[in-house]
Parts: C-alpha cells; sequence; structure tokens
C-alpha cells in the first residue's frame, strides 16, 4: 500500500465530512491513492470486516483505513516500486524495460513508448508463442 495519510475529517475541501458522517476528529492512517495491492486472504478479511462496520462514503478511508483498523492488518509503502515520476518512467525506456517497477501514474506521451517495450521484450515473444501454439488460429 502506498501513500499513507493522517488527515483532519473536518478540512475545507470536496472531502469535508460532518460530525455526523464521521465523528472522529482524525481519520486513521490510510492509503490514498491508485493502487492498492492485498493478497485474497486480506481482501476476504476486508469483505467480512465490511459486513460489521458502518460504511464511510470516502472509500479510502473506509476500506485501507477503518477496516484495516479492525482487522489489525499494517499498512507497507511499496517504495520506489511505486515510482510515479516521469523521470524513473523515462529511465526505463531508456533502459529498454531494464528497470525494476511495479507501476506508475503516465502522462499520455509514455503509453506508447512502454507498449513498444513490451512487444519487444523477449516476455511477450515468449507469451505470444506459448499461445499461438496452444491455439494456432489466436493472435495475440
Amino acid at each position: 500500500m502506498v501513500d499513507y495519510k493522517n488527515d483532519d475529517a473536518a478540512t475545507r475541501s470536496k472531502w469535508r465530512v460532518s460530525p455526523v458522517e464521521y465523528p472522529e476528529r482524525w481519520y486513521p492512517d490510510y492509503c490514498a491513492g491508485w493502487v492498492i495491492l492485498y493478497t485474497p486472504d486480506v481482501a476476504f478479511t476486508l469483505y467480512r470486516a465490511a459486513q460489521q462496520t458502518p460504511y464511510f462514503w470516502i472509500d479510502d478511508v473506509h476500506i485501507t483505513g477503518n477496516l484495516v483498523t479492525h482487522t489489525n492488518f499494517t499498512h507497507t509503502n511499496l517504495g520506489e516500486l511505486s515510482e510515479i515520476e516521469n523521470k524513473k518512467i523515462e529511465e526505463v525506456i531508456d533502459k529498454g524495460g531494464r528497470v525494476e517497477f511495479l507501476f506508475s501514474l503516465l502522462t499520455n506521451k509514455y503509453y506508447q513508448e512502454l507498449w513498444d517495450l513490451v512487444v519487444k521484450s523477449e516476455y511477450y515473444n515468449s507469451f505470444q508463442s506459448f499461445v499461438t501454439h496452444l491455439y494456432p488460429a489466436h493472435k495475440v
């Protein structure tokens, strides 16, 4: 999980909530973000906890804050594997895809360049050969 937060629940923004909606002054630590990874057992445990916990409309706070608190799970920051800076993507492109990263926010200019790296990779070619062998009429 990435991007820990512990925000003031009464802040003035589109995320502002009334004390009736959320009686606590502060949200629990939660992951504000665009990517969260769960193992299946964690997902099922959070699902079960959601059945017992009052719903809160800010999903990041509800799922990765309130439900995580009720289940005694902890957050793990993925650090540099969750690189969101364009310079990291440029490094991936310059090195032909040989830089470890798990995911990234992209600007439009990088989508095609990264896809071209995927198509040129030995893994993609191996996968394409495997699928073609199994399903001769299928093109990846």
